[in-house]
């Protein structure tokens, strides 16, 4: 299948990141419909959706008629069997435990066609795992959106053991035509690529602040007010060859032995947890976030990430 033979897509799971893929899709001209077991979701699904498309067009990155028009290629139903049954692109977006994802995968390669291509946006978990509760692993291929998903240019075109050339074409071919700027990652590894940097980065983090180095505002405050800038522009590979390789083998011989090899959440973090300090939902984690409202704080990064994103088209127009 060709990514311009692709006018039908289901979204299955109508969370956070199913709106957001369901606005990505919806504005490259696909009709799209969110599938859902509990139709407050799907209510809470539309809501955000609009949401999304008024920030992308408060800040100049779509056209007002684009955001109207968006909306007129999306629908929302119960029902997956109906959904699906003439779909030709299905993206998985359900909570992520690796029995559930499997269980939709099966029914989804019951109820679509037999030349739909089945996508999962799990983060983490295997693809091929995922292709083995099917009958079609060569139509089974990840597309790991990054949350705000109607943000973020990346998304991880995952091959599983069984996918397809054409599989993994299509897609990637299907994603750069809604905008997006997708990568393959060629082999199913834990994490993918983003989330393995991701978390080696956190981990670090998390580690520093186990140890006392530095309170976690600080260790945020170097990241966001250092190299997080320059990683904006510049990727690590790259800022190595700009340092130079025998300055960053020097550094590696050094430095590489004193990171952290944590293989679990150091007891810190859990007391954290067994206090009831879960992040932002309950105002305290690592940081204290006082009375902040998390809806609010979540669209205050995204706009944030809006401002950045037009700065960028811009410059580099």
């Amino acid at each position: 299948m060709q990514a311009n033979a692709i006018h039908n897509a289901t979204v299955v799971g109508a969370g956070l990141m199913g709106a957001d893929i369901g606005v990505v899709l919806a504005l490259a001209g696909i009709a799209v419909t969110l599938v859902d077991i509990d139709s407050n979701r799907l209510e809470l699904a539309e809501a955000r959706m609009r949401a999304s498309l008024d920030a992308l067009g408060e800040f100049e990155l779509i056209a007002p008629e684009q955001a109207d028009a968006a909306m007129t290629h999306v629908d929302g139903t119960l029902d997956r069997a109906a959904a699906v049954s003439q779909t030709d692109f299905v993206v998985e977006s359900v909570p992520e435990y690796l029995a559930l994802k499997q269980e939709v995968f099966a029914a989804l390669d019951a109820e679509a066609p037999p030349a739909a291509i089945l996508t999962s946006n799990t983060s983490s978990l295997s693809i091929s795992a995922l292709a083995a509760a099917t009958r079609r692993p060569d139509r089974v291929v990840g597309s790991h959106f990054i949350l705000p998903g109607t943000v973020l240019p990346l998304v991880e075109v995952v091959r599983g053991d069984g996918t397809s050339d054409d599989t993994m074409q299509a897609t990637y071919d299907l994603w750069r035509r809604a905008g997006k700027q997708p990568v393959k990652v060629q082999q199913d590894i834990p994490g993918f690529i983003h989330n393995r940097l991701q978390h080696a980065l956190s981990r670090e983090a998390i580690a520093l602040w186990a140890s006392g180095v530095a309170t976690a505002e600080e260790i945020d405050a170097v990241v966001v007010n250092g190299f997080g800038l320059r990683l904006a522009r510049v990727g690590p590979l790259a800022q190595r060859d700009l340092g130079g390789m025998a300055m960053n083998v020097t550094i590696a011989t050094t430095l590489y032995p004193s990171l952290s090899n944590l293989a679990d959440a150091p007891q810190a973090m859990k007391d954290l947890l067994a206090q009831g300090a879960v992040g932002l939902e309950a105002r305290r984690g690592f940081r204290d976030w006082g009375d902040a409202d998390p809806r609010v704080t979540r669209r205050e990064v995204e706009r944030t990430l809006l401002a950045d994103l037009l700065h960028r088209q811009r410059t580099e127009e």
